[in-house]
């Protein structure tokens, strides 16, 4: 009887620490997981910025050119 319950107490500490490590790295997984998605967010939010700071200067050579184009006809 006694063995009986030093089997199974045994057996129910061994199967509980695999479950805790497993579980331990799925919360190490996940978070740097989650940790990936808001360095991807803040890149894009990067990207978005630079994306209209470049339309806004391109905007401006446009407008330079046009402004040369019409002394050019002038002369």
């Amino acid at each position: 009887l006694f063995l009986m319950t030093g089997i199974l107490v045994l057996s129910s500490v061994s199967y509980s620490a695999p479950q805790k490590s497993l579980a331990e790295s799925l919360n190490a997984i996940e978070a740097k997981f989650n940790d990936l998605l808001e360095k991807e967010a803040q890149k894009k939010r990067e990207f978005e910025a630079q994306k209209v700071q470049l339309e806004a200067e391109v905007e401006d050579l446009k407008s330079k050119e046009q402004g040369k184009e019409k002394v050019f006809e002038k002369l």
